[in-house]
């Protein structure tokens, strides 16, 4: 089984920082726990309006089962309130 890393970018909306974080924070908790999360961090680009989601997966399947969480439901529902625009995603393998 090939793990799976994940990068999202996210564009949260300027005045709206407190409540993209508190939506993203509940997101990284609730996912931290999900078997084949082996990391699932939010972070800051220093210098820029970006945030990023830096995932590890033990495989694609088990971020595609992430994909179909109710918090995962609840996130792609409720975003367009705080983001500017929908996360980027760039999804990597290890190179054998």
């Amino acid at each position: 089984m090939t793990s799976l890393y994940l990068v999202a970018e996210i564009y949260p909306h300027p005045d709206k920082h407190d409540q993209a974080h508190a939506a993203l924070k509940k997101l990284v908790e609730a996912t931290q726990k999900e078997n084949g999360c082996e990391m699932y961090e939010l972070v800051q680009e220093q210098d820029s309006g970006s945030w990023f989601m830096i995932e590890k997966w033990s495989s694609k399947a088990d971020w595609e089962l992430h994909m179909t969480t109710d918090h995962v439901k609840e996130i792609q529902e409720t975003s367009g309130e705080f983001l500017i625009k929908p996360a980027d995603l760039r999804l990597f393998e290890p190179i054998s």
